[in-house]
């Protein structure tokens, strides 16, 4: 919680004019709604649009993308690790469907299967991949997880035989980054978050609602970390 009142105060006392003052924000909001193996989500692709929106008024370089599968997800950070390198701020929202496996948490792109947890190193995208691709901001580096949702995948991976000693889980592990970047939850580790019946998830609107009456920005949402 402690780290979340850090950059609650960041973003409250900054405008998105200060941008101008040469400090650099690039943003990647990913939005994952249209899955190909499994029901699709409505809001992700909303929440993804409205967020991306909402930085480009605070003074970020926004890259938008949507329904990826792997392969985009991981070209598309690729991508903006190289703008990452040259800002001062790096930011990833993603929205869409994620799982822990074996005490790691994964991003599902939505032309994922997993008929098995060996699967997943091919299929799914790694939160340490992402986490890597912001490390090279020189000053604040934030991961935003709109992911814990009800998973229909959990129920139809088969774990194998003489495999991990944890199963698949409910939610997202808790991390402890090692290289200063920041990473929240719409749900506590472990947990599950609603993907709401408005347009926008609960934790999109709790991102969203300061920005539409200031110009700063807070979280009004319950993460962890």
């Amino acid at each position: 919680m402690r780290f979340l009142l850090v950059v609650i105060a960041l973003f409250a006392g900054l405008s998105s004019g200060s941008a101008a003052l040469g400090e650099k924000r690039v943003a990647l909001v990913i939005g994952n709604s249209a899955y190909k193996n499994a029901p699709k989500l409505p809001n992700p692709k909303n929440d993804a649009k409205a967020i991306g929106a909402a930085l480009a008024r605070l003074g970020f370089d926004v890259t938008p993308a949507y329904d990826l599968g792997v392969d985009g997800m991981r070209a598309a950070l690729a991508k903006f690790e190289d703008k990452a390198a040259g800002a001062d701020w790096a930011l990833v929202y993603y929205a869409g469907h994620g799982m822990e496996l074996g005490g790691r948490n994964w991003l599902i792109p939505v032309d994922a299967k997993l008929a098995r947890a060996s699967d997943m190193e091919d299929e799914a995208v790694a939160l340490d991949r992402v986490l890597a691709r912001v490390r090279p901001a020189r000053t604040l580096r934030i991961v935003l997880l709109d992911a814990c949702r009800n998973n229909p995948f959990l129920s139809r991976v088969d774990m194998g035989r003489g495999g991990l000693t944890r199963a698949v889980d409910r939610g997202f592990a808790r991390v402890e980054p090692e290289h200063g970047e920041l990473v929240f939850y719409a749900a506590r580790d472990g947990s599950v978050a609603a993907d709401g019946e408005g347009a926008n998830s609960p934790f999109a609107t709790g991102l969203l609602a300061p920005t539409l009456r200031s110009r700063g920005w807070s979280w009004a949402a319950s993460c962890a970390r």
